[in-house]
């Protein structure tokens, strides 16, 4: 599938390929499995909190609630981390990849040459990370709409 069909669809990919990678059995999408509970590890890991707690994406895939401290603190790691510049440079390589050519997070990467990048998820939830500075921002909405994360970003 092409971003544009689901937009889920390359967090399944990924995690189909790095639960058949690392050689699990079971589903890539159960939530008490290797592989979820290693991503669980983390985002507890670059949050720094303890009490992430896990609730089902509309896509059927684990997705972790984290405080807006803690999502800033998420961000900041992929702004600055040695161990996340190949995601770094991969946003800025490819910004069309993380939404559509209209789409803020799309436009902000490729209006800062790279500098900021960011990605909306589900909920009105938004993470940018500044990869010059290595500051993160996380924006949480209150609101399932994608446009209210746009507005309190802008």
């Amino acid at each position: 599938l092409l971003p544009s069909d689901n937009m889920c669809s390359g967090n399944h990919l990924a995690l189909f390929l790095g639960h058949r990678e690392s050689g699990y059995q079971g589903s890539y999408t159960d939530w008490d499995g290797p592989l979820q509970q290693e991503i669980l590890d983390l985002v507890k890991r670059y949050t720094r909190e303890d009490n992430v707690e896990m609730q089902e994406d509309n896509c059927g895939i684990p997705t972790f609630n984290v405080t807006v401290d803690g999502g800033a603190r998420m961000a900041a790691a992929i702004a600055s981390q040695p161990e996340f510049a190949e995601i770094r440079e991969a946003f800025k390589r490819e910004p069309n990849m993380i939404g559509d050519p209209d789409a803020l997070d799309t436009q902000l990467i490729r209006l800062t040459n790279g500098r900021l990048i960011a990605k909306a998820g589900a909920g009105g939830v938004r993470w940018v990370a500044n990869t010059k500075t290595g500051e993160g921002l996380f924006i949480a909405a209150g609101n399932p709409s994608a446009e209210h994360a746009d507005l309190a970003l802008i």
